[in-house]
């Protein structure tokens, strides 16, 4: 028996719980679970999930006016203007 479990239910009690056999001890375990009250235990019901962020959009080329290469940029500039 865990120490959590002694403490919740005294030494006494255990003693008498490991004179029964398994298909005493699980009768026993199940007359105690039909007594429980859930309810008592769920103090509030959880919250809905939020849902994640929408992403940002990255800025793509179309977004920035669209891409220019560097050799075509330095081309024109090489290029005498008429």
């Amino acid at each position: 028996v865990s120490r959590g479990m002694l403490i919740a239910i005294g030494p006494k009690h255990w003693r008498a719980a490991a004179e029964l056999d398994d298909e005493a001890w699980r009768a026993q375990l199940l007359d105690v679970a039909r007594t429980v009250d859930v309810k008592r235990y769920f103090t509030e019901p959880r919250n809905k999930k939020k849902s994640p962020a929408q992403p940002v959009a990255p800025l793509g080329p179309k977004a920035r006016g669209g891409h220019l290469a560097t050799q075509r940029i330095l081309d024109q500039a090489k290029q005498p203007k008429s």
